[in-house]
């Protein structure tokens, strides 16, 4: 009996179970919905100025599901739009809380908001500046053009070594921010040295070259505010003088940087000439007047009111004086032969490689002279297998060379090194001159008298690179070219030198031992 009902009672469970489980199997188990993640975003902070359409972009916003998005733009003076991308101008001075909402098309609920802050300035202020100012010192200045409701926009060189390379890169910036220049009263250019100024200067020759008016910048209502560091004011003010007869603006003011908060404080130039009186800072104005000096020719200014001509019919400021570095750089060559013993590969070379490491940069330029040698002597070495007659072996040793600075471009570009693929081509090609000289020493008298002059050529080109790049000597020799003259007379009374060199103290050491130990012993 209790067997039977046991049966039975398992028998009825396992009924009751499987039925239970074809019962769970029939009943659909809702899925859980994925949450709808909708992040909106209106972008950074802006300053603008009055009048000037500001773009807002949305297009950071994120959604972890497809669907098609609504967005309005509220800019927080009264006025809305709708797009992923805005368009807006202020009429009036002030900050405005600019709100965007995002909503997805086919369901309301979901939704997404973000807020930035527009500051609006009544004046625009332009900045020209180089990586001899840093960024703390361009926020400073930014930040106190708030506070006088002027939007400071800012300029920076990308920090390119090759001085020549910086004053085209700002020319172009300057042309390419056409706008901002178009809208701002005062132009400060605060660099080292005149590179500023000199950008302004090519400003005016790219425009000349390409035919196209600098009326448009409207630089005659403006004024040039000059900061240079470390720099004589009448020599900045030499070339601030070519400046103003380049683009003609209002009037140039050369100061120290204690004069940039008064510069943005008087906004306008007529407001900024009353400030001038009571300013805390050394200046120099530059005008109309006091450019006659450089309009005038006298026997005195001869060179200069040359260079100002040239100026301003397109010669670029750096080949002028490049032009004039040729008689420096044989000036200290011809003294260091004459007064210190040093010969190195003539008076042509090191001159054309100092100037070429003005065009490549220190750096660049001296790895390139030392590649340039050691593969002109493995190319020498190579083409000496095949036992051939001079010419046709410098040719094939060029050959080779030029093969191996190709692929120094691809392995530059290949690194994605910027500074050095920008390089242009000719000062790479002048320093394969030296490959000529030092073979022919190698053949003549030996490797060892070929690496002495080698690096006696290459000391000698530092030394003109570190005369060219010195900011104070430039500014000097473009303001008064006139100087340039003085090298005819140090070259006069170099040449009348019929001392010994101090080498030659050295190499005949023991002569003057001997001579001394003689006239004792008398």
């Amino acid at each position: 009996m209790i067997a039977s009902l046991a049966l039975v009672g398992v028998l009825f469970g396992g009924f009751f179970l499987s039925a239970y489980g074809a019962m769970a199997q029939e009943v659909p188990i809702e899925e859980e919905q994925p949450v709808i993640a909708l992040n909106a975003s209106a972008g950074k902070d802006r300053n603008v100025v009055v009048g000037r359409t500001v773009l807002f972009d949305a297009s950071a916003t994120t959604i972890n599901q497809e669907r098609e998005l609504e967005y309005l733009w509220d800019f927080g003076d009264g006025y809305f739009e709708r797009g992923i991308d805005a368009t807006h101008a202020y009429n009036s001075s002030g900050t405005y809380r600019v709100t965007l909402t995002v909503t997805a098309f086919d369901d309301p609920s979901v939704a997404g908001t973000d807020e930035i802050i527009v500051s609006v300035q009544d004046r625009l202020a332009l900045l020209i500046s180089d990586q001899s100012v840093s960024e703390e010192e361009i926020q400073d200045l930014q930040a106190y053009g708030l506070t006088q409701g002027t939007l400071v926009v800012s300029l920076r060189d990308a920090g390119v070594d090759q001085e020549y390379i910086i004053v085209q890169n700002m020319a172009q910036m300057i042309a390419q921010n056409e706008k901002d220049v178009i809208a701002s009263d005062v132009i400060i250019t605060w660099t080292s040295g005149n590179v500023g100024l000199n950008s302004l200067i090519e400003l005016s020759r790219l425009s000349s070259l390409n035919n196209v008016s600098l009326d448009g910048y409207g630089f005659g209502s403006k004024v040039i505010v000059a900061v240079s560091n470390n720099q004589s004011l009448t020599t900045s003010a030499q070339t601030a003088q070519r400046t103003f007869q380049s683009i003609e603006p209002q009037y140039i003011v050369v100061a120290d940087k204690n004069i940039l908060d008064d510069a943005i404080r008087g906004g306008s130039p007529e407001n900024f000439e009353k400030l001038l009186s009571n300013v805390d800072a050394e200046y120099q104005i530059v005008t109309q007047y006091t450019a006659r000096g450089l309009q005038q020719l006298t026997p005195l200014n001869f060179m200069s009111f040359t260079m100002t001509y040239m100026i301003n019919k397109g010669v670029p400021v750096n080949s002028l004086f490049l032009i004039l570095m040729l008689p420096v750089m044989a000036t200290v060559i011809a003294a260091a032969r004459q007064f210190l013993g040093v010969k190195a590969f003539g008076i042509f070379a090191p001159t054309v490689i100092a100037l070429s490491f003005l065009a490549t940069g220190l750096l660049y330029g001296v790895t390139i002279f030392i590649a340039i040698v050691v593969l002109g002597t493995i190319a020498r070495l190579i083409a000496r297998r095949f036992r051939l007659l001079y010419l046709p072996r410098m040719a094939i040793v060029l050959s080779l060379l030029a093969l191996s600075i190709f692929a120094m471009f691809f392995v530059g570009a290949l690194l994605d090194v910027s500074g050095f693929i920008s390089i242009s081509i000719f000062p790479i090609l002048i320093m394969t001159v030296l490959t000529e000289h030092f073979v022919s020493v190698q053949i003549e008298q030996g490797m060892k008298t070929a690496i002495k002059l080698t690096i006696e050529t290459l000391i000698l080109s530092v030394v003109g690179y570190l005369i060219g790049d010195w900011t104070f000597f430039k500014t000097v020799i473009l303001a008064y070219p006139e100087l340039i003259l003085l090298t005819l007379v140090f070259n006069y009374f170099i040449g009348k030198f019929t001392g010994l060199r101090v080498t030659e103290y050295f190499r005949f050491k023991k002569v003057f031992k001997h001579i001394s130990n003689a006239e004792r012993s008398k």
